[in-house]
């Protein structure tokens, strides 16, 4: 089993139904082959904002997740050191 399938079961395992991402992430193609809704965005920010949104307005019964192409960079020790290949956001909220 590849990482990327791997990483989509267990979305859909924690009931995650629609993924906003932004474009050229592998991981995306994974979870749309495990019946798990993409919804793409052009900028990064309104992705997390649809995350968010599926979150509030399921009151936390929905995981909002969301997939960009490449995280940011912090703490870059020099110019050749790569980047992280994608970062994941899951916006859940709490019943409490």
């Amino acid at each position: 089993m590849k990482l990327g399938t791997a990483i989509a079961e267990i979305m859909k395992r924690e009931g995650i139904e629609i993924l906003c991402g932004y474009p050229v992430n592998h991981l995306i193609e994974h979870a749309a082959a495990a019946s798990i809704r993409p919804v793409m965005v052009r900028q990064e920010r309104i992705g997390i904002h649809m995350a968010d949104a599926i979150s509030r307005v399921t009151s936390g019964r929905t995981i909002g997740a969301f997939f960009m192409q490449h995280g940011p960079v912090r703490n870059r020790p020099s110019r050749s050191t790569s980047l992280p290949k994608s970062e994941t956001y899951f916006a859940g909220h709490s019943q409490n």
